[in-house]
C-alpha cells in the first residue's frame, strides 16, 4: 500500500467535514517551504504561511505575489498569538522539536479532527519526542519518506490526529 499523502489528508478531511476548501498552515514557514510548493500543487485550498520574522515575510510576500498564488496569506505574526482551532491541516518542516509547549501550541491552533503533519528526520529522534509528549499525542502515525538526492539521510513525515 502507498504511504499517505497530503492528498489522502485533505481528502480525508474534506469528506469528514464536508467541505471543499480547507484552511492549511506552514508554521514557521521560514522559506515557503512546504506551503508554498503546496499551495502550488493544491489551488483549491486556502494556505496561510506562518512567520513570525518579517524580513522573511516580505520575502514570503513577494513570492507569493510573483507566483500570483491567491490561495496563499502570509501572516507575520508569533504563533502563539493564532486564534485557537484556526486550521484543518498544520504542516512545518523546521518549527521545532515536538515538547510539550510547542505540543500544545500546535493543537490549540488546529481544529478538532485537524492533521498535523511534521516533517522530520530520524526515527529514534521521533521516537524520543513523542514519548516525551505521550500524555498530549498518545498515537501517531511515523511515515517513512522518500527523498530524491538525500537518499543517504533518514527522512520521516509525524502524522498526529487531533
Amino acid at each position: 500500500a502507498a504511504a499517505p499523502s497530503i492528498a489522502s489528508f485533505i481528502q480525508k478531511i474534506q469528506e469528514k467535514k464536508n467541505i471543499a476548501a480547507l484552511q492549511i498552515a506552514d508554521i514557521g514557514s521560514g522559506g515557503g517551504c512546504p506551503g508554498i510548493p503546496l499551495a502550488v500543487a493544491f489551488p483549491e485550498q486556502n494556505f496561510t504561511l506562518i512567520e513570525r520574522m518579517e524580513k522573511r515575510c516580505g520575502f514570503l510576500e513577494s513570492a507569493v505575489c510573483k507566483m500570483n498564488l491567491s490561495n496563499v496569506n502570509v501572516n507575520c505574526i508569533q504563533a502563539d498569538l493564532i486564534k485557537p482551532e484556526s486550521f484543518d491541516i498544520e504542516v512545518f518542516r523546521a518549527f521545532h522539536p515536538f515538547d510539550s509547549k510547542n505540543t500544545k501550541l500546535l493543537l490549540r491552533m488546529l481544529k478538532k479532527g485537524g492533521i498535523l503533519a511534521a516533517y522530520k528526520a530520524r526515527a529514534e529522534k521521533i521516537s524520543a519526542e513523542m514519548e516525551s509528549i505521550k500524555f498530549l499525542v498518545p498515537s501517531y502515525k511515523k511515515i517513512k519518506l522518500e527523498v530524491p538526492f538525500l537518499e543517504d539521510h533518514e527522512r520521516n513525515l509525524v502524522v498526529v490526529e487531533k
